[in-house]
């Protein structure tokens, strides 16, 4: 390629002007490099996704006329398009049925990672649940493409239903968090409240009416800033919506992980983290501002 890389300077620039808050990142990454195989991409992927850049945009390479990649081509084994764009279809180490499973990945990092989505769900999937980021997407664009998704359009609800039906297909290790997480990201997706949720509604109406009323009632139970609203309960029923999710939500994104469940060890923290949490997502009127959301212990 003819290119200077120092991926550890590139690490410090990448995490100094995300510290920043001011610029999104794009970050590319090529599949189908010189002597790159699968498993070498796998950690590539993996190197750059920790970056946790705002986009990770996985493209395949293109052998362009005049490049010296081309006029070495034959070195490297390389098979490509004889017409634009010249994209790669194999070479020596990477088999075009590599390329193949590493655009499976492409198609659902595009979905759920770049299009910002299920930001809670998906770091809580690759932190605790797969061994890495490359293993989630590349397990799911399996799925995917076996389920035929591919060949369809996708609402908003259908790709947190495509997304919970894999990981009903799998032994997770807490898929009450999984699930939670998604019902968060999924009303955090919405600048109104939904008309409609994709998952059976835990609560009967007269459980979610008496709730309402003592959050209209004792909204400093909640916190501060919750009564800092002053929602009236006529308020609450048309402006926000309430969920129990079966684990300590606030724990969770405190600390960043979860007690395994009978680990005494744990302590109170242990105890603490298997509590239900009552999820309370506010949007404000006529869509001024983005949706609030605030957590309440379930005694």
């Amino acid at each position: 390629m003819k290119r200077r890389q120092n991926f550890a300077k590139l690490s410090r620039t990448v995490t100094m002007i995300k510290e920043s808050g001011k610029i999104d990142q794009h970050l590319d990454l090529i599949a189908g490099l010189p002597e790159e195989d699968y498993n070498s991409f796998r950690k590539t992927f993996n190197d750059v996704f920790a970056l946790r850049p705002e986009e990770l945009q996985l493209g395949f390479l293109k052998l362009l006329r005049g490049t010296g990649l081309r006029i070495e081509a034959e070195k490297y084994g390389y098979v490509y398009m004889d017409h634009a764009p010249y994209e790669i279809l194999g070479n020596r180490v990477m088999p075009f049925s590599d390329l193949v499973r590493i655009k499976r990945v492409e198609d659902v990092l595009e979905k759920y990672w770049n299009a910002h989505r299920m930001d809670h769900t998906i770091e809580y999937l690759i932190g605790h649940e797969f061994p890495s980021a490359f293993d989630f997407f590349q397990s799911f664009g399996d799925y995917w493409e076996s389920r035929g998704w591919q060949k369809i359009g996708h609402q908003l609800e259908d790709l947190f239903i495509r997304l919970r039906e894999f990981l009903q297909e799998r032994s997770l290790n807490a898929p009450e968090v999984a699930e939670g997480l998604m019902k968060l990201d999924y009303f955090l997706n919405h600048r109104y409240k939904p008309r409609k949720i994709w998952w059976p509604f835990s609560m009967t109406k007269d459980e979610q009416g008496r709730l309402m009323a003592a959050l209209a009632e004792r909204p400093e139970e909640v916190s501060p800033e919750f009564a800092a609203l002053k929602l009236s309960e006529k308020d609450l029923h048309k402006h926000a919506v309430i969920e129990r999710l079966g684990f300590d939500l606030r724990a969770y994104l405190e600390r960043g992980w979860l007690p395994a469940r009978g680990d005494e060890a744990q302590g109170a923290d242990a105890r603490s983290a298997l509590r239900q949490t009552l999820l309370i997502v506010y949007y404000p009127p006529e869509g001024a501002a983005s949706p609030q959301y605030h957590l309440m212990p379930v005694k």
